[in-house]
Formats: structure tokens, sequence, C-alpha cells
């Protein structure tokens, strides 16, 4: 167990591949974990992990920076999670672990099932593009599901947006 100001800090320009296990970090008034670089593919895995902020303002995130999750591994990206999942050979969750404010794009294969758990975060895209685009895939026909979130665009656009046939779910 760990109890101080501040928890782990990742520096940007500063390539960091975490490895947590059994660990509990508590923090005053800082989030327990913070990524402040986005433009570098970085992963943080976590087994059996607490993470806690006694700071208002980080105590629904108290890891930041960082955008999703699958299993027990934390993706600085939201896009590197959906490049594991299309590559993934079964279905795949993708659990967001903050709100986010950005455009992304998403290839199901056909009869594979990529589900974007929101964990009751928010989406919002802010400019005149879609926020989830299904992307052109190899073969069309594969299934995204969206469940547990607000998505919402604060511009012209769509929300949701498919170049292809694919089965959507919101639930």
């Amino acid at each position: 167990k760990a109890t101080g100001r501040s928890g782990i800090i990742v520096m940007k320009g500063t390539t960091a591949n975490i490895h947590m296990k059994n660990t509990n970090i508590q923090t005053m008034d800082a989030a327990a974990i913070r990524g402040i670089e986005q433009d570098i593919s970085q992963t943080m895995v976590v087994e059996n992990c607490k993470f806690g902020s006694k700071s208002a303002e980080f105590q629904k995130n108290p890891i930041t920076g960082y955008q999703a999750q699958i299993g027990n591994v934390i993706y600085m990206k939201l896009t590197d999670a959906i490049a594991i999942a299309e590559n993934a050979k079964g279905n795949t969750t993708i659990k967001l672990v903050r709100d986010l404010n950005q455009r992304v794009g998403i290839k199901p294969e056909a009869g594979k099932t990529i589900t974007i758990d929101g964990n009751g975060k928010k989406v919002n895209v802010r400019d005149t593009r879609s926020g989830f685009v299904l992307e052109k895939a190899n073969v069309p026909g594969g299934t995204v599901e969206f469940k547990n979130m607000t998505i919402g665009h604060s511009s012209t656009g769509y929300i949701i947006y498919t170049r292809q046939p694919a089965t959507i779910n919101l639930t």
C-alpha cells in the first residue's frame, strides 16, 4: 500500500509500460496514476489493484491520461485498445476508464463483436465530424455494441456513422 500526496506520474515524452500486482495507491490531492503524454502508446497492467484519491477532483477518476481497458491492461489511447480488439481472434470488450472528447474509428470484422462498455463515462465530439465511425473492414458484417455510456455531439455531424454493413447495438 502506498499513500502520499501523489501516486505515479508518467511525464510527457516518456514511454512507461507499468505492471502492478496487489497494489493499493491512495493519494491526498492528486490522481493515483497520471499519464501526461497521449501521443505515445503505453500500457499499464494491473492485477488485484485499488486506486483512490481524497481529492474531489480525482475521486471519480483516480487514473488520468489513460483512456481504455481490456481485461487487466489499461491503455493510454482508446485507439490502441481498439486495434487490439480488431486483431483479437474472438469477441472483445473495451471498458472506458474516463470521459473522452474525440473521434474514433472501428473496423468490426464479420463474426466478431467489439463491445465498448462506457463504464458510466461520457463521450463527446466537439467538431463537425462523427464520434464513432465504423470504418470499412476487409469483410463486412461485424458487430459493435455500445453500452453504459452517454454519447454526445456539441456540433454538427453524427454520433455513430457506418461506412459498411454492420450490426450496431446500443444498450
